[in-house]
């Protein structure tokens, strides 16, 4: 601190030992950072005028903002704080979907194959597949914007309700392929839908948590699936991965 006499000189002095990040979050301004540049200029355009020899027992600096009294009209705030909560926003969002899309486009693409095939087993043909995973990936990243587009509220309970919207289905799915030896692909696709469209009612006609969802939607997916998958004819493949065959 030895030769400090300003702000200038501890702006000097921070930007050589804090690491790049933490002193751009401290000292830059949002956007363009014209407000910044305005404040600077309006601050350098006031003047303090020194006083000696005055009664100064009855001064008072606080003041009343918004109805609330403070001590100092004094606060220092991170300038970036709404640039760096865009970036974790955007970060958060983009890993999330990434594995969404991959899983919803995999699950899609492998159960439609199935059903037009008539058999479980992987296509043979990798350049149709790539071709239909790449469709299907358009596809839920549409339905994934869409529900991006619609006001939720505050965010973490807007990112908690968007992730238990497919969620409940999902995880219907996997238990009903688990434990479900006489599923198929026509009762997965019949209870992945009514699972997520049962999620939806329940989200835009009554007043339910978000917490009951993944609950509602893994239940309707596995018993919808189960009751379609024994009503569909006997010549149907069958999920043979909850059976132990014996050696």
């Amino acid at each position: 601190m030895n030769g400090v006499v300003n702000i200038e000189d501890l702006r000097k002095l921070a930007k050589k030992r804090l690491p790049k990040i933490a002193y751009d979050f401290i000292e830059g301004g949002t956007d363009d950072e014209v407000g910044l540049v305005t404040n600077e200029q309006a601050f350098r355009k006031a003047r303090i005028v020194p006083r000696y020899l005055v009664d100064i027992t009855t001064r008072e600096q606080s003041t009343t903002i918004f109805g609330r009294t403070y001590s100092s009209p004094i606060g220092i705030a991170p300038t970036g704080l709404a640039g760096l909560l865009l970036a974790s926003i955007i970060a958060v969002a983009m890993s999330n979907a990434s594995g969404s899309l991959n899983s919803l486009a995999a699950s899609s693409v492998l159960d439609f194959s199935a059903l037009r095939s008539g058999s479980a087993q992987k296509p043979t043909d990798d350049r149709s597949l790539m071709g239909r995973s790449r469709r299907m990936t358009l596809f839920w990243g549409l339905v994934l914007m869409g529900f991006g587009l619609v006001a939720w509220g505050p965010l973490l309970e807007a990112g908690l309700t968007v992730a238990s919207l497919p969620f409940g289905s999902l995880l219907g799915l996997f238990l009903l392929g688990t434990f479900n030896r006489r599923s198929n692909a026509t009762g997965a696709l019949a209870g992945m839908f009514a699972g997520l469209l049962t999620i939806l009612c329940v989200w835009r006609l009554t007043t339910t948590a978000f917490t009951w969802y993944v609950l509602i939607g893994s239940c309707v997916t596995f018993l919808v699936g189960s009751l379609v998958s024994r009503l569909t004819r006997p010549g149907e493949p069958v999920n043979h991965h909850a059976t132990v065959r014996s050696a």
